[in-house]
């Protein structure tokens, strides 16, 4: 166990380390490895919804309510899933795409700079930038399709 002293090289610095917004009111801040797992988990459990919803429905959800507007949250939560994360752990909302015969569908977040830049492409094609992106690259989206993570932070079990 590590004990934080509060004097020079103490919590002051060991908090000026993370950048403000990213505390989640655990007792430390979330270091961006942290928060990419999250992000890739919180994807994984509304993929798993859509997935059970599509099993019973025979399509996968028109409509989340991830992204803007919040609309048809109510369309998987709560029978498929307790509740939708609403945004990604860096603040953004996470955004959902299906193809319109409800065959295909996608999730994404815009990652530690919050901005969509792979999800481009029309469903069903995969985005034309897949694979595995350093941690330290800034502005890599995360992209899940169909049931499996196409780009994704490296080193991290997807």
């Amino acid at each position: 166990r590590v004990t934080l002293a509060q004097g020079p090289g103490g919590i002051q610095e060991y908090l000026a380390k993370f950048p403000a917004g990213k505390h989640t009111g655990e007792a430390r801040p979330l270091a961006e490895i942290d928060l990419f797992r999250k992000a890739m988990g919180e994807i994984r459990s509304m993929a798993t919804a859509v997935e059970a919803y599509a099993v019973d429905m025979n399509r996968y959800p028109g409509r989340l309510g991830t992204g803007s507007p919040m609309e048809g949250k109510d369309i998987v939560a709560p029978v498929y899933i307790k509740s939708l994360p609403e945004r990604d752990p860096w603040g953004a909302p996470y955004l959902y795409e299906v193809d319109p015969q409800g065959l295909s569908y996608r999730f994404t977040s815009g990652g530690s700079d919050r901005i969509l830049s792979t999800s481009s492409e029309p469903l069903p094609a995969t985005p034309s930038l897949t694979g595995s992106f350093p941690l330290s690259s800034a502005g890599e989206d995360i992209v899940f399709q169909n049931g499996q993570f196409v780009r994704w932070p490296e080193g991290i079990q997807r």
